[in-house]
C-alpha cells in the first residue's frame, strides 16, 4: 500500500469535504427517527410520526416493508404497523437505504459506473455484510448493513472533486500493479475509503461506522473497530467476485488475509460464501 503523510492527507480530505456539496447528510426527521430508536423506552408511534413528516419517505418505507424480501404474508397498511413488523434494526437499515438510493444511483463516469451500478453494488455489499455478521458472530447486523451501504460513498466525492479519467486509473493499475484505492493514493494522496470515512465523521455517524467505511480496504489499520471493517471488506470482495459493481477485472481486490483472520474466515471459504449468497445477490435489482 502507498502511504501518505497524515497531515497532508487531512488537508486534502478537508478540501474535498469543503468543496463537494452533492452528498447530503441524513434529513432531520430521519436523524430524529434513528435517535428515537436508540431509546429502549420509545413509543413506536413517535418513531412513525418522525418518519411520516416526509410523505414520500413514508410511502417507500411501507413499500419496502411489504416487499417479498422481508417475507411477511399480510401487508402492513400503516406506517406504525410497518415499523412494528420490521423492528427498529430493520427500520434503521431501510431508512438509510431509502435516503441514499438517489445519491448512490448516479452515474459515476470517472469510475466507469453506469447509472444505478454504484447503488446496486452498495445494496449488495450491505446485504452480504449483514449476513456475514451472523457467520462471524458480529453482534450488530444493522451496523454491518449500514456500513456496507455507505462503504463506497467517497467515490462520488472523489469523482466530482478530481474529475477522474477512467482510462488513466485503469492504465496505472495495470502498469503499476495497484488496486483501485492504491491508484487513488498514487494520484491524489487520498482514496475513496478515506473520503467516505471523513464524510461519516462530518455527519457524526457512530465511530464504528466511520472506521468501517474509512478502512474497508485496510481493516487492520482501523484503530478501534477493525472487525466491522473486515466484514465490509469481505462483503465487498464477494459482491465484486459475483460481478456486482466490478468495472474491470483489474480492479478485483485482493483479500487482506489479516482482516480475514480477524473474523475467522479462511481465504478458501470466500468462494463457498459466494455460492451460499448467490441466490440473494441474484435478486439485487437496480433502483426504480
Amino acid at each position: 500500500m502507498i502511504s501518505a503523510n497524515t497531515s497532508n492527507t487531512q488537508v486534502r480530505l478537508n478540501a474535498i469535504l469543503t468543496k463537494v456539496d452533492n452528498v447530503k447528510p441524513l434529513p432531520v426527521n430521519v436523524t430524529r427517527a434513528i435517535k428515537l430508536m436508540s431509546d429502549p423506552d420509545v413509543d413506536v408511534r413517535d418513531v412513525a410520526a418522525a418518519i411520516a413528516l416526509d410523505q414520500a419517505l413514508a410511502a417507500r418505507i411501507l413499500k419496502l416493508a411489504n416487499s417479498a424480501y422481508y417475507g411477511f404474508t399480510h401487508p402492513a397498511s400503516t406506517l406504525h404497523e410497518a415499523v412494528v413488523r420490521l423492528g427498529f434494526r430493520r427500520t434503521k437499515t431501510v431508512l438509510f437505504t431509502v435516503t441514499y438510493s438517489n445519491t448512490l444511483n448516479r452515474r459515476v463516469v470517472g469510475y466507469n459506473l453506469a447509472r444505478g451500478v454504484l447503488w446496486q453494488h452498495s445494496v449488495a455489499v450491505a446485504m452480504v455484510a449483514q449476513r456475514l455478521s451472523q457467520r462471524v458472530a458480529y453482534p450488530a447486523p444493522d451496523e454491518a448493513y449500514i456500513a456496507g451501504l455507505l462503504h463506497d460513498i467517497g467515490k462520488l466525492m472523489i469523482a466530482q472533486y478530481y474529475q477522474l479519467d477512467w482510462q488513466q486509473l485503469l492504465d496505472l493499475a495495470e502498469t503499476q500493479k495497484l488496486m483501485l484505492f492504491e491508484v487513488e493514493q498514487y494520484l491524489y494522496g487520498v482514496d475513496h475509503a478515506q473520503v467516505g470515512g471523513a464524510l461519516a465523521r462530518k455527519w457524526n455517524l457512530p465511530a464504528v461506522l466511520q472506521e468501517a467505511i474509512g478502512f474497508h480496504h485496510t481493516p487492520p489499520a482501523a484503530p478501534t473497530a477493525p472487525e466491522l471493517a473486515a466484514v465490509v471488506h469481505l462483503a465487498d470482495i464477494i459482491c465484486l467476485r459475483y460481478g456486482i459493481g466490478l468495472t474491470h477485472e483489474t480492479f478485483l481486490p485482493v483479500p487482506n488475509y489479516q482482516a480475514l483472520a480477524m473474523i475467522s474466515v479462511p481465504p478458501e471459504e470466500i468462494d463457498l460464501l459466494l455460492a451460499k449468497y448467490s441466490d440473494m445477490l441474484e435478486g439485487v435489482a437496480l433502483p426504480e
